[in-house]
């Protein structure tokens, strides 16, 4: 079984560009109106449970700006559309999802816990969960009223064989809030990702775009990617390289660089790295 993979170094490759799979307003995109919370009813969401004023929009400076502020009492439930299997040697088996969710933080200093769950077509059934407990405390001699600098991400993984039966076809996914504070979160993704990565899938299963190759040579592995994603699978793993001492996999996904969340698929080694 692959492992999830938290790399504690800097890589180096270059900036993909794709087309991102289908999540109707997975990035709650602003509204027209300019009120710092107003009561949010997102396109394609729904609201399983909770008050009307469960989930408010969160105005906030970019690159936050649009993010949404879910209460405690609320559900929120969107479809996913998932994309048709690959014409490619590889197209029937091997592809499995990845639904993830940025959590900016807690709206104020507290605890509180989230869940990201997929759901099969009747949305009844539970194909993947994760929870997420955040924690947010003052700094001694202040105060916070936000902290929605603690950006984390929750992410819930369907398997390659349920992947493989929802081709073509609308799931859904949710995400609920148990605590006594609110949880500003950002952009529901869906992103695919093979099991076995080879170089076969190299600009197949979207065009000219994607995948695209990542290529990490000072760390001594390539990664495989596609459609902006936020994660990369490891296609190669050069013997007595750092990534081998390491233990980096084939098959292993990163998602995130010295525990941050990957913002997409680019490792460069860019001043942004070394202020983070």
């Amino acid at each position: 079984m692959k492992r999830w993979l938290i790399v504690l170094c800097c890589l180096c490759a270059g900036v993909l560009q794709a087309e991102r799979l289908e999540v109707i307003n997975g990035d709650f995109s602003k509204p027209d109106n300019s009120e710092h919370l107003s009561d949010w009813q997102g396109d394609g969401f729904q609201r399983i449970e909770g008050a009307q004023s469960s989930s408010k929009r969160w105005l906030a400076p970019e690159p936050w700006q649009g993010a949404l502020l879910v209460m405690p009492d609320g559900v929120q439930r969107t479809k996913l559309s998932f994309p048709a299997l690959p014409e490619t040697e590889l197209a029937a088996t091997g592809w499995y999802g990845v639904v993830s969710l940025d959590v900016l933080g807690l709206e104020s200093t507290g605890k509180a816990k989230l869940t990201l769950r997929v759901l099969d077509a009747e949305g009844k059934a539970t194909l993947g969960e994760s929870t997420l407990r955040i924690e947010h405390v003052a700094p001694k001699g202040g105060n916070t009223e936000s902290a929605y600098s603690d950006y984390r991400r929750i992410w819930t993984r369907i398997d390659a064989t349920t992947f493989g039966k929802l081709a073509g076809k609308t799931a859904y996914a949710e995400f609920e809030v148990d605590g006594k504070r609110a949880i500003i979160v950002d952009n529901l993704r869906l992103e695919r990702f093979h099991e076995q990565p080879t170089r076969k899938l190299l600009g197949k299963p979207n065009g000219v775009l994607g995948p695209d190759l990542i290529g990490a040579g000072a760390m001594g592995f390539d990664g495989l990617t596609e459609h902006l994603n936020t994660a990369f699978s490891v296609l190669n793993v050069r013997r007595d390289s750092p990534a081998a001492q390491g233990k980096l996999q084939v098959g292993d996904l990163v998602v995130a660089v010295n525990d941050l969340p990957l913002w997409e698929a680019d490792i460069s080694p860019t001043l942004e790295w070394f202020e983070r």
